[in-house]
C-alpha cells in the first residue's frame, strides 16, 4: 500500500509539473505574438489546402484501421474493417480530451471484440510498430541537422551514428542475453513470447511499407496545414524533420507535445510565433472537428448494430 501511495504521489508530481512546463512554454509563446500578424495570417488561410489535410486524416486512420486489422490477423483476432476503422476513429476522438494515446486505446480494447489479452498484444505491438517506423524516419533528420547546423561533415555524423548504434547494441546485447536465458518465470515468459512476437512483425514487409505509408500521410497532412498557411516550406525539409519533431514530443515533458512541438517548429523551420500560434489553432480544430465527425458516424453505426441484434 505504501507502495501504491509512493507511485501514485510521483505520478501526480510528474502530471502538474507537465502542466507547469506546458502552460510556461505557452504564456512565452503568447507574450512573443504580434496580434496584428495573428488575425492576418487567420483571415489568409487557404480552405482548398484544409480540405485536403481533414481527407489526408481520415486516410490516416483508414491505414491504420489496416494496420490494426493485419496484427489482429495474427492473433487470430478478426474484426470486421467498417467496424474497426469507425472504433479507431472514435478513440482518436477520445484521445482530444485525454494527456496522452491512453483513453483511446482502452476504448479499443473494449470495443474490439475476441480475447482481450490478445487483442491487448495487439495495440501495444500496433503501437510499438509505428514507433518504430517513426524512429527509423527521424534517423536522416538527426544526420541532416548535424550537418546543417552544427556543420559537421558527413563522415563524422556517420562516426556519431554508428557510435550511438554501437551503445545501442552494448544495451541490447545483455537484454537479449537475459531473454534467450532459460526461465520458469511465467512474467518474462510472457514478456519473451511478446518481444519475439513484435520483432517477427517487424522484419514482416507489407506490415513495414504500411506503417511507412501512415507516417508519410502524417507528414503530407502536416505540409498540406502549412501550405494553408502560406509558409514557405520544402516537402524535403518535413519529410527530415516532422518525424524528428514527433519523436521528440512522445517525450513526457509536456501535455500532449503541446508547447514543446510549438517551440521546435519555431526552431526548425524558423517560422514566426504568431504562425505557430495559427498552426496550433488550426491544427487542433481540425483534429476535434473531424473527429467528432467520427464519432458521430460511430455512434450511428454501434446504434445500428445494436437494433438488427435485438
Amino acid at each position: 500500500m505504501d507502495n501504491w501511495n509512493k507511485i501514485k504521489k510521483s505520478s501526480t508530481f510528474v502530471s502538474v509539473l507537465r502542466f507547469v512546463i506546458f502552460g510556461g512554454i505557452f504564456y512565452y509563446i503568447i507574450s512573443k505574438v504580434n496580434m496584428g500578424l495573428f488575425i492576418k495570417n487567420l483571415n489568409n488561410i487557404n480552405y482548398l489546402f484544409i480540405i485536403l489535410a481533414i481527407l489526408i486524416s481520415i486516410l490516416v486512420i483508414y491505414l491504420n484501421s489496416l494496420r490494426l486489422s493485419y496484427i489482429l490477423k495474427n492473433s487470430k483476432n478478426n474484426i470486421k474493417r467498417t467496424r474497426l476503422f469507425l472504433t479507431i476513429y472514435f478513440s482518436q476522438f477520445v484521445d482530444n480530451f485525454f494527456f496522452g494515446f491512453i483513453g483511446g486505446d482502452v476504448y479499443k480494447l473494449t470495443n474490439i471484440k475476441g480475447n482481450k489479452k490478445t487483442i491487448l498484444k495487439s495495440i501495444m505491438q500496433d503501437r510499438l510498430t509505428g514507433l518504430f517506423v517513426l524512429f527509423i524516419t527521424a534517423i536522416p533528420g538527426v544526420v541532416w541537422y548535424s550537418m546543417t547546423r552544427f556543420y559537421l561533415p558527413f563522415e563524422l555524423s556517420s562516426q556519431i551514428i554508428t557510435i550511438t548504434t554501437f551503445l545501442i547494441a552494448l544495451i541490447t546485447i545483455p537484454i537479449i542475453y537475459f531473454f534467450k536465458k532459460k526461465c520458469t518465470n511465467r512474467a518474462v515468459l510472457s514478456g519473451k513470447i511478446f518481444i519475439k512476437d513484435t520483432l517477427q512483425l517487424f522484419k514482416d514487409f507489407k506490415l513495414m511499407i504500411l506503417a511507412l505509408s501512415i507516417q508519410v500521410a502524417m507528414i503530407f497532412n502536416l505540409y498540406l496545414i502549412f501550405l494553408a498557411l502560406g509558409w514557405e516550406v520544402s516537402v524535403i525539409s518535413s519529410l527530415l524533420y516532422l518525424p524528428l519533431i514527433s519523436l521528440i514530443i512522445i517525450l513526457p515533458i509536456s501535455i500532449k507535445g503541446y508547447g514543446i512541438r510549438e517551440l521546435l517548429l519555431i526552431h526548425f523551420f524558423s517560422i514566426s510565433f504568431d504562425q505557430v500560434l495559427v498552426f496550433t489553432l488550426l491544427n487542433t480544430t481540425i483534429t476535434i472537428l473531424h473527429t467528432s465527425l467520427g464519432a458521430f458516424i460511430h455512434f450511428i453505426y454501434e446504434s445500428k448494430l445494436s437494433n438488427s441484434k435485438n
